[in-house]
């Protein structure tokens, strides 16, 4: 069944690949399927996402995911965390999340 629906939403993709949405549903689905998310696929559709505009939700996606990251990996940088995050509080989100994560970072990467 995951199966179908990654060639699905990747066929979509295909069709239109500027779809900001798709592209961070597509990094979603992977990280709630990591059977098939191999070399950290999650990640490249959250940076595609951010590369192509920086909107709140591309930004802090990809700041949340980069944070989980930052607890299991040794290559995430807290830096790289709080600046995408700073990016995402720029842009005067109307949520409260973004603010939230960004103390949340604060506490948790700047002891």
């Amino acid at each position: 069944m995951e199966k179908n629906e990654e060639k699905e939403l990747l066929e979509k993709l295909r069709v239109s690949p500027d779809n900001l949405d798709l592209l961070n549903e597509i990094a979603i689905f992977y990280l709630e399927h990591p059977e098939l998310s191999h070399d950290y696929r999650e990640q490249d559709y959250f940076e595609k996402a951010y590369n192509k505009k920086k909107t709140v939700k591309s930004t802090h996606n990809l700041a949340c995911y980069l944070f989980a990251e930052a607890f299991s990996e040794d290559w995430v940088e807290g830096d790289r965390v709080m600046e995408i995050q700073k990016e995402c509080i720029d842009l005067m989100p109307k949520s409260y999340l973004p603010y939230e994560s960004y103390a949340f970072f604060m506490l948790d990467l700047n002891p």
